[in-house]
């Protein structure tokens, strides 16, 4: 790997590119967690405009002095980062639907209660005749 001085710009994108590659794999593995979706945006978010700032400052006089192998290693991790957002995707998709099956299912067995299915048969004194018609 090569050495980069710290305020080059290939080593200043570098770095936020694997600090938001970092973000997306702490985001993926507490999905479950949804009380941290507003932190992990949050530092996506900054980490997004820190990049979208470092490219439009230093882009052009920046990009001539990449070498090729830098410019792939960057490449990958913006595929990778990428990749990472689709599986977030995808698990807080799937984390939704379990919990939207879990509601549903509440929701069933609670009408189910109410209308009184599923319980025990009332004992004959405590039924009441339907109607009492009177002539």
């Amino acid at each position: 790997m090569r050495q980069y001085r710290n305020d080059t710009y290939a080593a200043q994108r570098m770095n936020l590119l694997e600090k938001w590659v970092g973000v997306n794999e702490d985001f993926l593995s507490s999905v479950e967690e949804w009380e941290r979706y507003d932190a992990f945006l949050c530092k996506r978010d900054e980490l997004i405009a820190r990049l979208t700032e470092l490219d439009a400052t230093h882009r052009y006089e920046g990009l001539a002095h990449i070498e090729s192998g830098d410019v792939e290693k960057m490449n990958n991790l913006v595929r990778l980062i990428g990749a990472l957002d689709v599986d977030i995707e995808r698990s807080i998709r799937a984390q939704r639907n379990e919990v939207l099956e879990s509601m549903r299912s509440v929701v069933k067995n609670e009408q189910l209660a109410r209308y009184g299915y599923g319980s025990p048969v009332p004992a004959e004194s405590e039924m009441v005749p339907p109607f009492s018609v009177k002539l």
